[in-house]
């Protein structure tokens, strides 16, 4: 079982998130919407998942969408946090079906809250998928996707204030608001979420068969 990862779209307040997904220990395409051909094609449903049981869940994850709003609607944030609880209870044996709509679906609301069940319920077969999220044309999907991988590969690629990357990334700009904090995210992956993609890239593929998720 993997970590319930930290939301911008609430708070942006990353010490409140992180306490979150500390406390998920115990208990994690858009795949860059500019690309085509093959990786943009590729398809992660799990066969064995019947029809009835995909209709219900394309219909759940439809209802993720106000995730765009609950933010100032508390009846949308109870919303998504229902449909959210659902599809986790259905558990891994749905990963497929959730893979394969995260990489297809234009609605940020939709990826956003796969990514959120994916903290909770998925496998080492959903790295892939989320380290293409890093690059998502919504920097809300890329942040919550960057900190599932984050706590589930125990790894970073951004570094800290006043540390040089391997990678050449420069650090994210430190906030002391929520609003700053959201809007230094937004500025940061504007320029660097491809790099921030392929950095994860390199890394998984030096470091994916030494790491466990279960």
């Amino acid at each position: 079982m993997t970590k319930t990862p930290p939301s911008l779209a609430h708070t942006g307040l990353s010490a409140i998130i992180l306490l979150i997904v500390c406390a998920s220990v115990s208990v994690f395409t858009a795949c860059s919407r500019g690309e085509s051909g093959e990786q943009s094609q590729r398809r992660y449903g799990s066969p064995d998942t019947v029809e009835r049981d995909r209709r219900e869940i394309r219909r759940i994850v439809r209802r993720l969408s106000v995730a765009d709003t609950m933010h100032d609607n508390p009846e949308h944030e109870v919303q998504f946090n229902e449909n959210r609880d659902a599809l986790i209870r259905m558990g891994s044996g749905v990963q497929g079906i959730l893979l394969e709509l995260l990489a297809e679906s234009e609605d940020w609301g939709e990826r956003y809250g796969i990514v959120h069940v994916l903290s909770a319920t998925g496998t080492k077969r959903m790295v892939e998928p989320l380290i293409q999220v890093l690059n998502d044309p919504e920097p809300r999907v890329a942040w919550i996707a960057m900190h599932v991988l984050r706590v589930v590969c125990d790894n970073q690629e951004i570094p800290q204030q006043g540390e040089a990357g391997e990678n050449q990334l420069p650090p994210v700009p430190l906030a002391e608001t929520a609003a700053e904090q959201r809007r230094n995210w937004n500025e940061w992956h504007a320029v660097h979420g491809s790099q921030l993609r392929e950095a994860w890239t390199q890394w998984w593929r030096e470091n994916q068969y030494r790491v466990r998720i279960e």
